[in-house]
């Protein structure tokens, strides 16, 4: 979706098995953060890297678009927010410097037999 609208992606996934709880958050913030790049940024790149080590995972999410405003919680943020939050993970979303938005997730990955 984001190559369709001229948007440049750069992306680094180091993941090995998710439990089904974590998978299914981090996909559900994933869509959410690219649609909102897709919808709000008029950005030209976003850059998404998920990384597992010492037992978390982090989605971040960045943009070089429009920003957001530092009072923003529509339904799709607190959407977010609230489903990390549920599986007692972080969520972050704000400016990404001087240009652009930033979203993190981090979240415990328990071991997987």
């Amino acid at each position: 979706a984001l190559a369709s609208a001229d948007i440049h992606v750069k992306h680094a996934l180091t993941v090995n098995t998710l439990s089904l709880a974590v998978d299914g958050t981090l996909a559900m913030v994933l869509r959410e953060a690219v649609t909102n790049v897709l919808r709000h940024s008029h950005a030209t790149e976003c850059q998404v890297f998920v990384n597992q080590n010492d037992g978390f995972v982090t989605l971040s999410v960045s943009d070089n678009g429009n920003g957001i405003a530092t009072t923003a919680n529509g339904n799709g943020i607190r959407g977010m927010r609230e489903r990390v939050q549920l599986l007692g993970g972080t969520f972050e979303i704000g400016p990404n410097g001087e240009r652009g938005t930033h979203v993190h997730a981090r979240l415990a990955q328990p071991a997987i037999a």
